[in-house]
């Protein structure tokens, strides 16, 4: 059943915010994470793969709606537009917050591949979605830059420890 199909990629979509939760956790400390971390990766892991399936799942009938009331050229312009804004706002998060950012990133690149690769077939593998895989690799590798760049930014932050000072005096 193609529709059973589907059911599966998006639970395969949704086992990876888990993974990315995990992944966070570890990457965030380096000694044992706590369940704090666990639940923030977990959530943006989620928040990441599940905006990537809405944006598939609603992207065409929003296309359409925008078409219908805007006209051909209003639609792509409102769709260039909503691009630019959101580029935008993923930039301020970016600034603000490049950990998370890089999770987010992870997230939704892996839901993205899950929903183009849920879409090929044996008969019917467009190079259009191979490039479009390659392009969640690439994201992928950015996320996952971000998280390694923002984690070394973190550590330069952290002073050093001290050397240890004697308690008291050796002799006299």
């Amino acid at each position: 059943m193609p529709g059973t199909q589907l059911d599966i990629w998006k639970l395969i979509a949704l086992a990876i915010a888990p993974l990315l939760g995990v992944l966070a956790a570890m990457l965030r400390r380096k000694d044992r994470p706590g369940i704090q971390d666990i639940v923030a990766g977990l959530a943006a892991g989620a928040l990441g793969v599940t905006a990537s399936l809405l944006t598939v799942a609603r992207g065409r009938d929003l296309f359409a709606f925008l078409y219908r009331t805007l006209g051909r050229f209003g639609a792509q312009a409102s769709v260039a537009c909503a691009v630019l804004v959101v580029g935008g706002v993923a930039h301020l998060f970016k600034q603000k917050n490049q950990f998370w950012y890089g999770i987010l990133e992870v997230g939704f690149a892996g839901g993205c591949a899950v929903s183009i690769a849920s879409g090929m077939s044996p008969k019917e593998a467009l190079f259009s979605q191979w490039v479009a895989l390659g392009g969640t690799a690439y994201v992928v590798a950015r996320g996952l830059n971000n998280i390694s760049e923002a984690k070394r930014r973190n550590a330069s932050k952290i002073p050093p420890n001290p050397p240890m000072q004697p308690t008291g005096s050796a002799g006299g």
